[in-house]
């Protein structure tokens, strides 16, 4: 997980939770079950409608990597793309198969980089490896947008649930009131 988003989450929470007992607030009153049920359940059911099963089940490996650093980074890529230049270079293009089947098995290897430069060492036409890359990387770009769009919508979808929440919880307080009105001040 990067570090900005653990310093985000717990200052984003420390500080709400500081604020509201400034004025004497207590931190129990914040956390209410059914709260967390309506807006996590109702959420999590509005993006069900939303979306069909194929989807939905990518979204908890979606969550683990939006939170989980990348497996590489550019200059690990280009690393590796100097080190395969220089095998291809002293022992030609086929050694590259080699090199990229036995890679040491800590650097993952991008599949759309091997794809890539399996498809060279196989001697396909370089207008047709262009051809297969764009198609993955269309591919590719429309399964993010779908991913995007489900954190889009749970993201429009709990603000919602909070204030249905937010009513139901004031409907359980002013009718738990009514009995002695004395408790609502």
């Amino acid at each position: 997980m990067d570090i900005a988003s653990i310093i985000g989450l717990i200052s984003g929470i420390g500080f709400v939770i500081y604020g509201y007992t400034m004025d004497g607030g207590k931190v129990g009153s914040l956390w209410l079950i059914s709260a967390v049920v309506i807006v996590a359940g109702g959420s999590f059911g509005s993006v069900c409608l939303s979306y069909g099963m194929n989807q939905l089940k990518k979204f908890p490996k979606l969550l683990i990597e939006v939170y989980t650093n990348p497996k590489s980074t550019v200059n690990d890529t280009i690393e590796y793309l100097i080190t395969l230049s220089q095998t291809a270079k002293q022992n030609g293009l086929l050694s590259l198969e080699k090199a990229v089947m036995t890679a040491d098995p800590k650097k993952k290897i991008d599949p759309f980089l091997k794809r890539g430069i399996l498809s060279v060492v196989d001697g396909t036409d370089p207008e047709k490896i262009n051809e297969i890359m764009q198609s993955d990387i269309y591919v590719y770009e429309q399964d993010k947008q779908i991913a995007i769009s489900m954190f889009d919508s749970l993201a429009a979808f709990a603000p919602a649930f909070g204030m249905i929440g937010t009513i139901i919880g004031m409907i359980s307080m002013l009718s738990a009131g009514m009995d002695n009105p004395d408790k609502l001040t």
